[in-house]
């Protein structure tokens, strides 16, 4: 093969993402030891950029070729693919980049520094290259991983002017016990591709739940030396803490797939603990003399502003749904689909919502889900002898029960347009009207999120709107469905048009999602399909858990969908709601207790932010007024709910809803599979006689 891999193909191979995980250990290190940075330092930062990283993760890729054609996390972000025909291209430009910054260091920082970076570079060589290939022999493979990290900390410090006697060893261990635990997490998800490519590792070994506690105890031990180092030391031992949900959740679910949740939440927490460790350093060495109060004040304020900004834009470009000529328009040629579990007590009104809207009892299928309670029943009386109640059978493998469900629903009429929607979701009588008006207009998909309805347990029917991210759908929306990575939908009301619907190859398609809206929306906009997403106000009311338990329930399957029950991301999530809804409301208190007026005046600025963001959500959502009075117990609701879910999922408790478990979410269900068709044979007709 002529040629070799170019520049980029370089660059990608030595994961520009992870350079800081190298060159801030040297630089932060050496900065603290002499607190400057002369030419040998910038020398040795620009040396642990794209140099040793290139030497690190490019020959790991030549000599994992094999193993990484198999592997899905690679030739991504997560890693490249380099054929080993390149090695001699690849050897060529680690040296090129390596020498000349190395002799640098040597000239400059002395002989100590220039051996340690030299121990470093040799260390990221032996862990691939063969004959030693550390990554291949369990319990060094971690270990040499973590003196990737440590060994730049080490050359720093010594760059920096410390003798070898005077640098900090127990921090360096507790780095070291960090970098062997994270090591061992990450080396669990990709156990099933080295045990087929005869590749050994700590977890091929030791097996999940044994790595999860080689990797639990490394954090700890990392935690508790840290932690006796002062105040700045209990502070980042707190942060370092929360690293050990990562393994505690994988003990609870040893599988591959637990590990690959908790790699996402590793990658988050790593941002959360550098801006934290930054902050720390950055007082440490007189750098700023922030406080912890204008800290607080700038977090609390900064974090309700973000939540006014999020709430605005969906205000501001958030549409409404035109209105149509009369209720009935857009009616003809619309069947719904309702997927229903457990659900007789609301499927009675959704129906009747349906038919005021003017659909006929035979343009509405009802998809009972193994329900328990009557739904089926209570869905025919509604309907009559015309309706068309269907049983769904069990999901199959890679099926969200739900998807599977509404997919009946499909198969089972030819209607050009198809409404889908919950069994709790009651539309307005122009509903079906307005949304059919944005399918007449061009849109191949239009949907609206319902506003809640608040019954029992009312202040926690605001809960979810703690969550909505700042909406960019609005952008794919206006440019004709790109970009489509923008394109969203909800999933509890969405009307979509067949055609497209078959395009996008059919919810079979989505056969993973446990909510198909967003990833049929994706499917739809790539081709430069439009998907009008409006707001939901006016149009539909969904109808809330009636009581506290669902309310649990609901919050922490809202969190689990979001988080995908990785305990580090559902702990990033409920961080937060704290940040922007609840240390507002703390700082104006804490600082009149405290006599402190910069907190006061602080306080009270966030404060006004938070009330403003709430307001404005409570607009969006179509909440009342009283629920923005109720805001206190609604976050704290929140946040204690969230914690209890956090714990019930490191536990082990499967999710559930009513007493049944969401097999969908549960560790281990693939996010998405190949096209799997509905056969006919499963559906079930009612009395109306079959598929219309």
């Amino acid at each position: 093969m002529s040629g070799g891999p170019g520049p980029r193909a370089l660059i990608a191979a030595s994961r520009p993402l992870l350079w800081v995980n190298t060159a801030f250990p040297f630089l932060a290190a050496a900065y603290a030891a002499g607190g400057r940075i002369d030419l040998p330092v910038l020398a040795g930062f620009l040396y642990f950029l794209l140099p040793y990283n290139l030497l690190m993760y490019g020959v790991n890729d030549l000599h994992d070729y094999a193993s990484d054609l198999a592997n899905p996390r690679k030739g991504s972000l997560e890693g490249a693919i380099l054929p080993p025909v390149h090695g001699r291209v690849l050897v060529l430009a680690v040296l090129l980049t390596n020498l000349p910054l190395i002799l640098v260091v040597l000239a400059g920082a002395g002989p100590a520094a220039a051996g340690a970076l030299l121990l470093a570079a040799g260390a990221a060589w032996i862990y691939s290259a063969p004959p030693l290939r550390t990554k291949v022999r369990p319990g060094l493979d971690s270990l040499t991983s973590a003196s990737h990290f440590v060994l730049p900390a080490v050359a720093g410090f010594l760059a920096g002017g410390l003798a070898p006697d005077a640098l900090p060893w127990p921090l360096l261990l507790a780095f070291l016990a960090w970098g062997v635990a994270s090591h061992a997490l990450g080396a669990i998800q990709d156990i099933t591709y080295d045990r087929a490519a005869g590749i050994g590792s700590i977890a091929t070994a030791l097996g999940p739940r044994g790595t999860a506690l080689v990797s639990l105890g490394g954090y700890a031990a990392a935690t508790a030396i840290v932690a006796l180092h002062g105040t700045a030391g209990i502070v980042a031992s707190v942060v370092l803490a929360a690293f050990l949900l990562l393994p505690a959740g994988v003990l609870a679910h040893p599988s591959e797939a637990a590990a690959r949740r908790a790699w996402g939440g590793f990658l988050v927490l790593c941002l959360l603990a550098g801006v934290v460790l930054c902050h720390l350093l950055l007082r440490l060495w007189g750098v700023t003399d922030w406080s912890t109060t204008g800290l607080l004040v700038t977090l609390g304020a900064g974090a309700a502003g973000v939540a006014l900004a999020g709430g605005l834009a969906r205000l501001l470009f958030l549409p409404r749904a035109p209105r149509a000529g009369t209720p009935a328009a857009g009616v003809t040629g619309t069947v719904a689909v309702i997927a229903a579990r457990n659900e007789a007590h609301t499927i009675g009104g959704t129906i009747a919502a349906l038919r005021a809207a003017g659909l006929p009892a035979t343009g509405i299928v009802v998809v009972d889900d193994g329900s328990t309670d009557g739904t089926a029943e209570a869905a025919r009386a509604a309907l009559g002898a015309a309706g068309r109640i269907l049983a769904a059978t069990p999901a199959p493998e890679g099926w969200a029960s739900r998807t599977w469900a509404l997919a009946h629903g499909v198969a089972a009429s030819d209607a050009p347009r198809i409404l889908l929607l919950d069994a709790g979701t009651r539309v307005a009588p122009d509903a079906l009207a307005r949304l059919g008006a944005l399918l007449d207009a061009g849109a191949a998909l239009a949907s609206a999120e319902p506003a809640p309805e608040h019954g029992e347990g009312g202040p926690l029917a605001a809960m979810p709107a703690l969550l909505r991210p700042f909406p960019l759908s609005w952008l794919a929306a206006r440019r004709g469905g790109r970009p489509a990575v923008l394109a969203d939908a909800a999933d509890r009301l969405l009307l979509v048009d067949r055609a497209a619907l078959a395009a996008a190859g059919g919810l079979s398609a989505v056969a993973g999602a446990v909510g198909p809206g967003r990833e049929l929306a994706r499917r739809i906009a790539g081709p430069g399909g439009r998907v009008a997403l409006v707001r939901g106000v006016g149009i539909a009311r969904s109808a809330g858990p009636e009581s506290v338990r669902e309310h649990a329930e609901r919050w922490r399957a809202i969190l689990a969908g979001r988080s995908g029950e990785n305990p580090a991301m559902t702990l990033f999530f409920l961080l937060r709601i704290a940040l922007a809804w609840l240390l507002p409301l703390l700082l104006l208190p804490a600082g009149l207790a405290a006599g402190d007026p910069a907190l006061v005046a602080g306080g009270a600025a966030a404060l006004g932010t938070l009330a403003a963001a709430r307001i404005v959500v409570a607009l969006v959502a179509g909440d009342p007024a009283t629920s923005v009075l109720w805001h206190p117990v609604t976050v704290l609701a929140a946040i204690g709910l969230g914690i209890a879910g956090l714990a019930a999922a490191t536990a082990g408790r499967p999710l559930s809803r009513r007493g049944r478990p969401y097999p969908e979410l549960l560790p281990g269900r693939p996010a998405g599979v190949p096209a799997i068709p509905v056969p006919a044979a499963v559906l079930q007709p009612g009395p109306s006689g079959g598929p219309s």
